[in-house]
């Protein structure tokens, strides 16, 4: 894992690739790792986080198309910042901005079984539920 990431946070993989997000405050990004050789794929990583303005990526989860990086700012700007896998696009229109007003204020892992995405709350001890469908 230590080839550039100095701060790894959270990790998903589509069975063929494992990507891994770098909460490095100097090197914000997803470092992608072939599953076989281990060795890093550099055409995969997502460097576009800074600009999107994630700046702290924690937990990283994936449908296969759209890849959802949750993020703990500190600067009330807590949400999940979601991206188009296969052109590591930033996707605005899946983002979930409403992670504060459910009180979601230090979300740090994912997860969804497709229908529903769950985010841990590590100030709260709590898990929260959000519908895929409607971000609610």
């Amino acid at each position: 894992i230590r080839a550039g990431n100095r701060d790894p946070q959270g990790i998903w993989s589509d069975g063929t690739t494992m990507w891994v997000t770098d909460d490095d405050e100097d090197n914000t990004k997803i470092y992608a790792y072939d599953v076989v050789t281990k060795a890093r794929d550099a055409s995969k990583d997502f460097d576009t986080l800074a600009a999107a303005g994630n700046d702290s990526p924690r937990g990283i989860w994936s449908d296969g198309t759209t890849m959802w990086v949750v993020d703990d700012d500190g600067n009330f700007a807590d949400k999940i910042y979601a991206y188009d896998l296969a052109t590591k696009s930033r996707d605005t229109s899946k983002d979930y901005e409403t992670l504060r007003d459910t009180e979601n204020r230090d979300p740090v892992g994912i997860w969804s079984d497709g229908t529903t995405i769950w985010v841990t709350d590590l100030e709260h001890a709590k898990i929260y539920a959000y519908d895929l469908a409607t971000e609610e």
